[in-house]
């Protein structure tokens, strides 16, 4: 239940199903410092949206109090700013240490700057700036610094923030091998901050930044499990080094998207090459990009046994395969290769495992784009091959 303030009545927000609280700028009453009282008093508050809030000197130390002592799913600022002459400071502070499963900052410049100036972030676990402004060579430099730090952190998304300089930002990246999630799609980078922050086409001659960079892509001890690099007008070469530094130390990422990019099929042929290779990987985004060889994808997914999504490739010949070979990876290949193939087509599968196979078989019994149920060929490839590989 979520409850929406923005009227200049006395709010009350007491409820025992209240789990959400909703506060926007209201031009009869602008200071919320009363409605944050009233928060203090209900323990069932779990989320926080703030929603184009001027802080005052009394609001500030309201929401700091209702932020404190407690353990938070989302708190989410946008467009909130101070009052001239009033310092997010002590705001910055209790958010640094508050237990925050979530926490967005959204065009909300004068609070995100203070954050920044924070050593670590102790409890927040997922940061989200989004700055139309962007960030400064300076702020680049101290978050690094303050990702690095932040061993609880796990997840950063600076979509849509455009970045001064990538090699202030990079080094701290680098060394943040905790971070599970990187999104910096649609950031904006130009052609100098992007191979900074990224990849080039040799890395034996990058910057330092560069290469610590790609350590972060290839350390056996990244736990980076979901990486967004989309809208960064990445070319051929970025796509080669990235599929060799998510191999070269059998990289445990999971989720990896290159869309909206302008990788051609140079590139696509050398991120295919290494796909069989990626065992962790299982949800990748291609599309669009200036490529036309499918074959060569196609290929590559007949020997990969752990990718089970692929954007949508309708526009190539070889599209049916390929979600021929994601259907089957669903439904459990990889244990097939991991066990001996049985021949023998007409065995019986034991009674006390159809139940198995059946929870298998569902996992792609899906329907098409075109409402088309997926083809039983994929069920009966996997019910051939079994029932050794129906167990978990």
């Amino acid at each position: 239940m979520a409850l929406t303030y923005s009227e200049p009545s006395t709010p009350t927000v007491s409820s025992r199903n209240l789990s959400t609280l909703v506060v926007k700028k209201s031009r009869w009453s602008p200071d919320p410092s009363l409605v944050l009282q009233e928060a203090q008093k209900d323990d069932n508050i779990s989320s926080l949206h703030l929603f184009g809030l001027i802080f005052t000197e009394n609001s500030i130390p309201e929401l700091v109090e209702l932020l404190e002592g407690r353990s938070w799913r989302i708190v989410y600022f946008m467009q909130c700013h101070p009052t001239p002459g009033v310092s997010c400071r002590l705001l910055s502070r209790a958010l640094s240490q508050t237990r925050i499963s979530k926490l967005l900052l959204h065009d909300s410049a004068e609070l995100s700057s203070s954050l920044l100036m924070e050593q670590k972030l102790n409890g927040i676990q997922g940061l989200t700036l989004r700055q139309r402004q962007g960030l400064s060579n300076s702020q680049c430099l101290m978050l690094g610094k303050i990702v690095s730090c932040s061993k609880g952190l796990k997840e950063l998304s600076l979509r849509g923030t455009p970045i001064a300089s990538g090699a202030l930002l990079a080094p701290g990246l680098a060394i943040s091998y905790h971070l599970e999630t990187l999104i910096i799609g649609e950031t904006y980078l130009s052609a100098k901050s992007l191979s900074d922050l990224v990849v080039v086409a040799n890395p034996k001659r990058c910057q330092p930044s560069i290469q610590a960079t790609l350590r972060l892509l290839s350390s056996p001890q990244s736990n980076l499990k979901a990486l967004d690099l989309s809208h960064l007008n990445l070319r051929s070469e970025h796509a080669t080094v990235i599929a060799k530094a998510l191999v070269d130390n059998n990289s445990c990422l999971e989720q990896l998207n290159l869309s909206f990019n302008n990788i051609g099929n140079k590139g696509l042929e050398a991120f295919a090459r290494h796909l069989p290779q990626m065992k962790c990987l299982s949800k990748v985004s291609l599309q669009p990009n200036p490529w036309d060889n499918g074959t060569v994808l196609c290929s590559a997914m007949q020997q990969n046994t752990s990718v089970d999504y692929l954007d949508s490739l309708l526009c190539l010949p070889e599209a049916e395969m390929i979600r021929y070979y994601t259907t089957i990876n669903r439904g459990g290949r990889r244990l097939v290769q991991q066990n001996q193939v049985h021949d023998d087509i007409d065995k019986d599968v034991p009674l006390g495992l159809w139940s198995l196979v059946l929870e298998r078989a569902g996992r792609i019994n899906y329907y098409t784009e075109h409402g088309q149920q997926a083809k039983a060929d994929s069920i009966f490839y996997l019910l051939r091959n079994g029932p050794v590989f129906f167990q978990h």
